[in-house]
């Protein structure tokens, strides 16, 4: 291997590592101070690392907490579904079955990344562009049972921004309460069921 090349890839493995620094630095400063009273001042101090070198990975701590977040998010494996073949509860209850493992898994961040959104555009932006799968899965299932006739016409924006956010607070305030004495599985169940029942799918009797 020439060692131009060599020296490349020893100079990438050092900016991946010296990122991956700065980012779990970020994620423990923003657990114990919050997100609003953080600095980059106190990440770098955590990360042991000089403070200029925070801004040639990222622009603000905004960002930070961006790539915190969606390389968490990323991880996500959401079954596929051929809606014409499956049953549209069994699909629900999987699909959000897996959201509330993944959230129960990251808990500490996604707390700090909800409550961040409520206050910060720029985080709030940053949201909408990773739960924008979310809502196309959620928006496909409503188009489908629409065409298919097994749900009255309804407002499909308003349904899927109305599902979505319900099922947010709900993850919020669930992992704000104790959650650890909540079977994941039981929490899917009757919020499949009242998903389905409030569009009107067909449920188990």
């Amino acid at each position: 291997m020439p060692v131009a090349d060599t020296e490349a890839q020893v100079q990438e493995g050092r900016t991946r590592d010296t990122r991956d620094a700065i980012l779990e630095a970020a994620r423990h400063t923003f657990l114990h101070k919050g997100f609003h009273r953080a600095t980059v001042d106190d990440i770098m101090r955590k990360a042991k690392l000089a403070h200029g070198t925070f801004y040639r990975y990222f622009r603000n701590k905004q960002e930070a907490l961006y790539g915190l977040v969606s390389a968490a998010m990323s991880s996500i494996a959401l079954p596929e579904h051929d809606w014409d073949r499956e049953d549209m509860f069994v699909a629900v209850r999987a699909d959000l079955a897996a959201y509330f493992r993944h959230f129960w898994e990251n808990r500490d961040l996604c707390v700090v990344w909800m409550e961040a959104a409520i206050y910060d555009e720029k985080i709030t932006v940053a949201r909408d562009r990773i739960r924008r799968p979310f809502l196309d899965r959620i928006e496909g299932s409503i188009r489908w049972g629409i065409g298919e006739g097994i749900i009255p016409p309804i407002d499909v924006a308003v349904a899927t921004r109305a599902l979505a956010t319900m099922g947010e607070h709900f993850t919020l305030d669930w992992l704000g309460s104790d959650a650890a004495a909540v079977d994941i599985d039981d929490i899917a169940h009757t919020m499949a069921l009242i998903w389905c029942r409030g569009l009107g799918f067909p449920v188990p009797a």
